[in-house]
């Protein structure tokens, strides 16, 4: 319970009655009680409102929870927009995509956290993508659809990716990578519009120890989601996977902790590289194989010795 509300009291009453109090709440709202956005709110307001919308089943609520939501992510307090992207992302996760779509309430969401993909902050971004995964993912097509229209998706990634190419920072890159990999996942076949991009920042991210389990996922998902363009890019995803081999093989070049599963990762690709260009994978497999420079590399690739190196 938040800080600063009494469950003796009529708010803590209602917030332990769990789902039932819903509609109390909401009624509390329409009555002005939860101003949570006013320059004197309170922290019983916020407290308050934050326990209302992480409610399940908030359809039918949406009209009286959303303005608070929104008020939230236009504070000047990075806190409270971090709270209100929380609050819309669990809205978006909780609302059924036709009770989202019906009255536009979807677009008035993107509208409101559009600007914010500008934002460089990395307590923003993490959250700001989490939120466009669970609203994108409703509002525009199933990741299922082999349409390749611009939507949305594509307008993120058309500020993202630059953004990801450029930074140096390695917070911001943290910030960037940590759910791209999710991000793809939700966009589906329409990733292989970004194959080019991606491929430089695959290749970039994949060289940092901190940033390299998370882009082998989103490469993983990039692999399996944009499989039409895969053939074109084999010979670079196979260059990305086996700089990341030899990072792993070079002593104290990486801690353990970040190695194993890296080489889960990398193995991982390889089969997947082999299900969707297998005349291709054979004939790279078969030219290390003769090469004998390459013995140690073409062992860890196909006796699993990527593992090994990690123990």
């Amino acid at each position: 319970m938040g800080q600063g509300v009494s469950a003796r009291g009529p708010v803590g009453r209602l917030m332990l009655r769990g789902g039932e109090g819903l509609t109390d709440l909401v009624d509390l709202k329409s009555a002005n009680f939860l101003c949570v956005c006013s320059k004197q709110s309170s922290q019983l307001d916020l407290a308050l409102d934050c326990w209302l919308i992480t409610c399940p089943h908030v359809g039918e609520h949406l009209h009286s929870i959303l303005p608070t939501c929104l008020l939230l992510t236009d504070d000047h307090v990075y806190a409270n927009k971090v709270k209100g992207l929380q609050c819309l992302q669990h809205v978006a996760s909780n609302v059924s995509r036709t009770d989202l779509n019906q009255y536009g309430q979807g677009a008035v969401i993107y509208k409101a956290v559009e600007h914010m993909v500008y934002l460089r902050e990395p307590e923003i971004i993490p959250h700001l993508a989490k939120c466009l995964i669970a609203l994108l993912s409703k509002t525009e097509q199933s990741p299922t659809s082999h349409s390749l229209t611009w939507n949305h998706f594509d307008d993120v990634l058309n500020i993202w990716l630059p953004s990801m190419e450029m930074e140096q920072k390695l917070v911001l890159r943290e910030a960037y990578i940590e759910n791209l990999n999710e991000f793809l996942q939700a966009m589906g076949l329409g990733s292989a519009r970004w194959s080019r991009k991606l491929m430089l920042i695959f290749s970039d991210y994949c060289e940092q120890e901190h940033t390299r389990e998370m882009s082998l996922k989103a490469l993983l998902t990039f692999i399996n989601s944009a499989w039409p363009r895969i053939s074109s890019h084999f010979h670079s995803i196979v260059v990305i996977l086996m700089k990341v081999i030899i990072n792993i093989k070079t002593k104290g070049s990486i801690s353990n902790y970040g190695t194993r599963p890296s080489g889960i990762l990398v193995k991982q690709c390889f089969r997947a590289l082999e299900r969707l260009s297998n005349l291709m994978y054979r004939d790279f497999v078969n030219k290390i194989k003769e090469n004998d420079d390459m013995a140690d590399l073409y062992k860890l690739i196909m006796e699993n010795e990527i593992l090994s190196q990690s123990l």
